[in-house]
Formats: C-alpha cells, structure tokens, sequence
C-alpha cells in the first residue's frame, strides 16, 4: 500500500515538473517597435520674417489674337527690354487668315471692275510675316546699320551692353554643357574698360566669394561672345 503511495505521489510530482517545464519553454512575445521623436526647443540667431516677395514694375501682357502658345523666351525675373520678343503663339492659323482675306479682298476687287480678271496678288507681297521682315532686316543688323533700339531706350549704353550677354547667358542656361566651357573662357579672359563697366553695374567689379567670381567669369565670356 505504502509502495503504491509513493509511485503515485512520485508520478504526481513529475507531472507538476513536466508542465512546469513546458510553461517556462513558451516562446516570449516579440516586442513591437515604437517610432517616437524628441522635441526640444530651437533657437535661431537670425531675424525670421514671413511674407511675399512682389515686383516693384509689373504689367500685364496678352495676344492680340487667339492662338497655341509655342514659346516662352523669358521667365520670372529676367532683364527684358522693349521689342524683346516675351511670348510665341503658333502663326499658322493666322496666316492662313491673311491669305484668305487677301484672296477675298482681290475677288471683291474683280468683280466691282477694279482689278482685272486674270489678276494674281505677287508672290514677294504674300510673304510679309515677321519672320520675313526679320531675314530682311538680318543683314542691316549684323553691319551695325540699324540699332537695337531706334526710337530710343530708357536702359543706359552700360545696360544696353548688358542685356544681349544675358540674353545669351539664358539661352546656355537651357544647354548646361556649354556652362564650362564658358566659364573657362571667363576665367581666361581679361575683360576691357567696357566690360570692367557692365561687370561694376552687377556689382562684380570685386568679388568677394568663389560665386561671385564663378558669375563674373560666365558674364565676362558672354559679353565677349555677344560683341
């Protein structure tokens, strides 16, 4: 009787050991990352204003007819003078509405027995578009024959020098790869007193930073590439 006790009291306290065991060999629960951000009070040495940067001179530009914009030489902020061309709208439905107004004018013409039957408008007064005039005018220009601004200009001779090296600064801008090659051209250059005049109007007769040396280098070849 005392030996059935003891297997029994033994096989008891092996059951309690075994599950025992197995509750200590449950896995933990994983811990779940938390994302968490310290916050601490940042201090600034400068003065900190809010607002809105406007133009002092602004107007207000539109077509006289209707048309696709195909173009936009300038952007916000760029030096324009007067007859700089701003903006290009696709000419084609309106030349088509020259011509046919020509054509129409010519019939109206005939038959109130103004122009004779077999009349035909010539050819070199059916091509009379800007960009004619434009390759007319080419040659006169290049001759220094007509100037850029004939009915006069409020820019001075400085800034009238100044802006086709800018225009031809904003047309790189569109190509980066020519930007070092222009840039060695400045640095190797040594500008005249005409450029040491448009380079003091930027405020770069003396440069103080690599930045502002790397901006006179670039504008000193593209006035001497505009001359």
């Amino acid at each position: 009787m005392k030996k059935r006790a003891v297997i029994a009291t033994g096989t008891f306290v092996s059951a309690l050991v075994l599950a025992g065991c197995q509750q200590d060999a449950k896995a933990p629960e994983p811990v779940r990352p938390v994302l968490s951000m310290v916050l601490e009070p940042s201090r600034t040495d400068g003065t900190v204003a809010v607002g809105i940067v406007e133009p002092q001179y602004k107007t207000n530009l539109a077509f006289r007819v209707l048309g696709r914009l195909t173009g936009r030489p300038v952007s916000v902020g760029d030096l324009v003078s007067k007859g700089q061309t701003v903006g290009v709208i696709d000419s084609t439905a309106l030349e088509l509405a020259v011509r046919s107004a020509k054509a129409e004018l010519a019939k109206a013409a005939k038959d109130a027995g103004k122009l004779q039957k077999n009349f035909e408008i010539p050819a070199a007064h059916r091509e009379n578009f800007p960009e004619r005039i434009a390759r007319a005018l080419k040659p006169a220009r290049e001759a220094g024959l007509l100037p850029s601004f004939p009915f006069g200009s409020d820019f001075t001779d400085v800034e009238q020098r100044l802006i086709p090296a800018l225009q031809l600064l904003q047309a790189v801008q569109r190509t980066p790869l020519q930007l070092p090659g222009l840039l060695w051209q400045g640095f190797l250059h040594r500008p005249d007193a005409a450029d040491q005049e448009c380079l003091a109007r930027l405020g770069l007769d003396r440069p103080a930073t690599l930045t502002e040396r790397a901006y006179r280098a670039l504008i000193s070849a593209a006035l001497t590439r505009s001359k």
